[in-house]
């Protein structure tokens, strides 16, 4: 709950010290770090992007980390790898062009490695016999999103800038063991459940996106 909160103080921490006469122009590239990625307590990863900007107030952007720490099933989670795609189109407003609104496409693939029973022999949602061993499970989610933020320049040469931002959207996930045939696992994914066999379900679900990023005009 705290980290919902840290996006607006970066927000006024960035618009108390940007320099208010500097503008982003056509045809300005940044490169871009999520660093409050890495204080993503389900899936934590690291995020790296590049932004083009188009016109003056038009920019499109390409976003893409990797997971390397999954706390998505339970205290059973031995490692865990994956990726984060996310392209978007954005239209910034204001006179000197700092805020921005935007459409964001969400792509995620995690693969989780735990250490548990799993139902085996399956037949007819009925299984023969449990085993305790080592398996995988994937989860694939796709989205989109919508977004509001303000660039906020940190250094006098415009080469540096801070970048908070916020939106909700709406995702679909897919949850399912992987090459696991003939088997089932009851998942528990925190408050959205979904104990169906594996494979058997898809779940649309809203989806919440908040952080800040540190851009370098290059």
């Amino acid at each position: 709950m705290k980290l919902s909160f840290l996006p607006l103080l970066l927000l006024f921490f960035a618009n108390s010290f940007a320099q208010k006469s500097a503008s982003l122009q056509q045809y300005d590239k940044l490169v871009r770090f999520n660093f409050t990625s890495l204080l993503d307590p389900l899936e934590t990863n690291l995020s790296l992007g590049f932004e083009y900007r188009l016109k003056n107030n038009t920019a499109v952007s390409l976003d893409v980390g990797y997971v390397f720490i999954s706390n998505t099933f339970n205290d059973n989670t031995l490692k865990a790898n994956g990726i984060v795609v996310r392209p978007a189109f954005r239209l910034y407003t204001g006179e000197r062009k700092r805020f921005y609104i935007e459409t964001e496409a969400h792509l995620k693939s995690v693969t989780t490695t735990i250490r548990d029973w799993i139902s085996r022999g399956v037949e007819n949602n009925v299984p023969n016999y449990q085993e305790f061993t080592n398996f995988r499970i994937r989860k694939n989610v796709m989205g989109a999103n919508f977004k509001i933020g303000y660039q906020a320049r940190l250094s006098k040469d415009n080469k540096f800038w801070m970048e908070p931002y916020f939106g909700i959207g709406v995702k679909v996930r897919r949850t399912f063991l992987y090459k696991e045939p003939n088997s089932s696992y009851n998942f528990n994914e925190g408050f959205f459940n979904n104990n169906e066999q594996a494979g058997n379900k898809r779940i649309a679900l809203p989806n919440f996106a908040f952080g800040t990023r540190f851009l370098i005009k290059i």
